[in-house]
């Protein structure tokens, strides 16, 4: 090889370094614009909805009684309920943390959370979540901040559907009220009515409440139409009411 040649063989030797560093770069630009649009993609799917709820909640938890992180989760939550993803789909992570609770007949979906905002007496956050006539998911807001929904039940009465909501507060570290009401499901609302309940449990909160006990059960009977409650410890309360929809 001459010696005169060396400068050329450099010069190539340059050219074939930079063009491999080239393609090397564009190679690396290439896999992480593809492991970016992998990570949009997983927080676009259910599951990664599902992983993303579920670490703010626990924030919140962590973080108790502070607003910054109850927002970042309340809306968080309220922006993915109005997701036709979240609609149907169950929430394998999430609904170790909140209620989620589904009509049987799957006409809407209700959320219910300790909003970790309260002190011993508990605050709570709940949404309905629904389809709309045009086949748009939606969500409104349901019941107020001292409720926490635990059951929905379907009850038929002269031919109309309507539900019997259970919702609950925690009001101290063994205090527990439980809640009834009856209401039926329009246009994303639910109405409630206390023309079904008996005389002695009507009154403008249109619920029938049952306090200062520790523990008890409370069911709905769906042969009798009656809702039957008893103390758990020593079964001193055992009552039943009626339901006035026969």
């Amino acid at each position: 090889m001459c010696i005169r040649d060396s400068p050329y063989i450099f010069v190539i030797f340059l050219l074939g370094l930079l063009a491999c560093s080239e393609n090397r770069l564009q190679k690396s630009a290439v896999q992480a614009k593809q492991a970016e649009q992998n990570v949009v993609e997983y927080h676009n799917s259910f599951s990664g909805i599902d992983s993303t709820l579920s670490c703010l909640y626990d924030s919140l938890v962590y973080h108790s009684a502070n607003e910054l992180y109850l927002d970042r989760f309340n809306s968080a939550l309220q922006k993915y309920l109005d997701d036709t993803l979240t609609y149907k789909n169950t929430f394998m992570e999430l609904k170790q943390r909140i209620s989620i609770l589904q009509a049987p007949d799957n006409a809407f979906r209700i959320y219910s959370y300790d909003d970790c905002m309260g002190g011993t007496m508990r605050s709570y956050k709940s949404y309905i979540q629904y389809r709309d006539s045009s086949e748009r998911i939606r969500h409104n807001s349901l019941g107020n901040e001292y409720q926490y929904f635990y059951d929905v039940k379907p009850v038929e009465i002269k031919g109309k559907e309507y539900y019997l909501l259970f919702s609950c507060l925690r009001y101290s570290s063994n205090g527990l009220a439980r809640n009834i009401q009856i209401g039926s499901f329009e246009n994303g609302m639910m109405k409630y009515q206390n023309e079904f309940f008996p005389k002695e449990y009507r009154d403008s909160t249109n619920m029938i409440t049952i306090d200062n006990i520790a523990q008890f059960d409370l069911r709905y009977d769906s042969a009798s139409r009656t809702i039957l409650f008893k103390e758990i410890e020593d079964d001193t309360l055992n009552r039943t009411i009626r339901l006035l929809i026969h």
